[in-house]
């Protein structure tokens, strides 16, 4: 937690405000082998007073599960130009929300 909490100090420093993203994975979509770090994660973070946002649930919400594949490059875990897209609108609304 000490990175973080550095990293929130210098976002201090320069006025801004640090937001620690968890941006899922083909297998958040499918599995909850990650539940247990977001959450700690999550309390951890806002012990320390600084953002989380966990984009999993919007991800399986809005993506229907035969379209899953398409956020992805085949064979490969980084995003696909629509995976891309995606969350990149979805975090832009997430933000937008936050001010």
């Amino acid at each position: 937690m000490k990175i973080f909490e550095e990293l929130a100090e210098i976002n201090r420093d320069k006025n801004s405000t640090l937001v620690v993203i968890y941006l899922p994975t083909r297998f958040d979509y499918y599995g909850n082998e990650s539940d247990f770090w977001r959450q700690y994660l999550q309390v951890k973070l806002e012990k320390h007073n600084i953002i989380y946002l966990d984009l999993i649930a919007e991800f399986r919400k809005i993506i229907p599960n035969e379209k899953v594949e398409t956020v992805f490059l085949e064979g490969d875990g980084h995003y696909s130009v629509f995976g891309n897209e995606f969350f990149a609108n979805l975090l832009y609304e997430n933000l937008l929300s936050m001010s």
